[in-house]
């Protein structure tokens, strides 16, 4: 029989937790050279079975936001590893349409569990697609000299930015996305490959490898990953239907210290409203001005993206032709951001320059 039971503790710093109440499990970790990487924990699960305790998991909520919960570490005594003592709360989680689960930066002995209770597959030699999605920051993106202008300087703004993403390469044991708000990344085809778990970098002797990435290698990576992503989203659905799950993604965007979470949003989706939004300017269906109300309307509606309306000189609403909502401006909709009548060349080019100058 396998219990999991919550234990709270004055000091939520799992380095003391081990020290002061798991001699075993301390003493087993040190011996298999396992490196406790995220100490702090939101949450700490003791994990038993017929009565002993043989492990334990960490969850954080990573964010000012219980919706998301992340698994920080995990760590089984050997001798009961197989048992499938953990996988079954891994599916409970997945099956909790309360929360989004999460792993934080998983390392390779993780992906071939995953792997193993069909939860993640190889859709190509070397990498790997997760059901579950992994989650990582900005400090903990990887660069060398080879590839360095791919990316922007980090600051302590975009090395708190939180990924999220379902890859992962087995010869790297790193978690590797886009940055579909570009905060790092130069453009929104460019790669992001994460440092890998110190336990693995250490294990697989993987620094000369990562000093050797170059830009061709990361386009093969992203390559060989874009070109199976229909066999990813047929993955994702069948395993959404077999566990009963709500797989919907949520995308999370910081706005200074306003944690702003948008269900049912893919990261991609964030691309499209961009790019949707730039087209909607030059044809005169937004001003520089009602672009920052689509935006914020489309990450609530992204069954919106790519919509338009042509509106003809002299037409009269009373709704908005693009939302349905009641109009309170002649000139726009306060809602979605319209422009409702035709722009001048003149209040473009005023438009224009109040926003250049905010």
């Amino acid at each position: 029989m396998i219990e999991d039971n919550i234990i709270e503790f004055e000091n939520n710093d799992l380095n003391h937790v081990l020290e002061n109440e798991y001699d075993e499990l301390l003493r087993n970790i040190k011996k298999e050279d396992y490196i406790i990487e995220y100490a702090s924990f939101y949450q700490f699960h003791e994990l038993r079975f017929e009565g002993k305790t043989v492990g334990f998991f960490t969850l954080d909520t990573f964010m000012p936001s219980e919706i998301i919960l992340c698994l920080n570490e995990c760590y089984i005594l050997p001798e009961f590893r197989g048992k499938d003592i953990f996988i079954n709360i891994v599916k409970d989680y997945l099956e909790n349409e309360k929360i989004r689960f999460y792993i934080r930066k998983p390392n390779k002995t993780f992906i071939r569990f995953l792997i193993k209770h069909n939860l993640a597959f190889e859709v190509a030699p070397d990498i790997i697609t997760s059901h579950i999605k992994f989650i990582t920051t900005g400090s903990e993106t990887y660069s060398n000299k080879n590839i360095k202008r791919l990316y922007r300087k980090l600051n302590s703004e975009t090395e708190q930015l939180i990924f999220y993403s379902a890859a992962f390469h087995m010869s790297l044991c790193s978690v590797f996305c886009i940055d579909p708000l570009l905060r790092i990344a130069k453009d929104t085809n460019t790669l992001m490959v994460h440092n890998p778990r110190k336990e693995d970098l250490k294990k697989y002797s993987l620094r000369k490898k990562f000093k050797s990435l170059t830009v061709n290698k990361l386009l093969d990576i992203h390559y060989n990953y874009a070109m199976n992503n229909d066999e990813i989203s047929e993955f994702n659905e069948k395993l959404s239907d077999e566990l009963n799950e709500n797989n919907d993604d949520i995308l999370v965007i910081f706005n200074d210290d306003e944690v702003l979470v948008f269900e049912n949003l893919k990261p991609n989706d964030a691309i499209r409203i961009e790019e949707d939004i730039k087209d909607n300017v030059i044809e005169g269906n937004l001003s520089f001005s009602t672009s920052e109300i689509r935006f914020e309307y489309l990450l609530n509606h992204p069954d919106k993206i790519s919509k338009s309306v042509e509106i003809k000189k002299g037409d009269e609403f009373d709704v908005c032709p693009f939302c349905g909502k009641t109009i309170s401006s002649e000139e726009y909709c306060g809602t979605c951001g319209q422009i409702l009548g035709e722009m001048s060349m003149k209040s473009i080019f005023k438009d224009f320059i109040k926003n250049r100058l905010k």
